[in-house]
């Protein structure tokens, strides 16, 4: 990873639920670090986003993505934001596709999600609505790259184990035959 530069992803709703503006302004915080950011998608707050950043050209605004425009961006990221608000907790589909991609996970949610993170060391969590918690967050990355390759490592595993849709329906398969067997 040498001289290779860290890519953060955001792919979503530009809105009050999926803010990615913190993105934005933890990008200004490391303008002068090897990280660049990708946002893709659309919505209330993309126009505001777009011009927060207009000075930082490691932003890039890919706007609205479908599937295969979404899966190009996640699988060239090292990294994935899903910000929610302040006392929010949730778990957006996000999640899943930037699971099936291997990106470690920047959250500022709790619940399961952080719990999740914490338990299977796949991510960071940072403070809400904190952009400089957010940028030391992604900083833990570019001065630790073994942490972003072992964090990698445990999504697959994870994904792989729990969260592939063909083990879920062999397992779903294999535990109706064994209903079935003891009716």
């Amino acid at each position: 990873r040498v001289g290779e530069k860290l890519k953060v992803a955001f792919v979503g709703t530009f809105g009050i639920q999926n803010n990615p503006l913190i993105l934005i302004e933890a990008a200004r915080i490391l303008k002068n670090k090897n990280v660049e950011f990708v946002l893709g998608g659309a919505g209330p707050y993309y126009e505001k986003a777009v011009k927060m950043a207009q000075d930082l050209p490691q932003c890039q605004f890919v706007g609205w993505l479908n599937s295969a425009q979404m899966n190009d961006i996640l699988g060239s990221a090292d990294l994935a934001l899903c910000p929610t608000p302040p006392n929010v907790d949730v778990f957006p589909n996000k999640v899943f596709a930037y699971m099936a991609s291997a990106l470690p996970i920047l959250t500022s949610s709790g619940g399961d999600l952080n719990e999740i993170i914490k338990k299977l060391n796949i991510g960071s969590i940072y403070t809400p609505e904190d952009a400089k918690s957010l940028a030391s967050a992604i900083e833990s990355y570019l001065d630790n790259p073994i942490k972003l390759k072992e964090q990698k490592e445990n999504i697959l595993q994870f994904y792989q184990s729990s969260g592939n849709s063909e083990n879920i329906y062999v397992n779903y398969a294999d535990f109706l035959l064994k209903m079935s067997a003891q009716n």
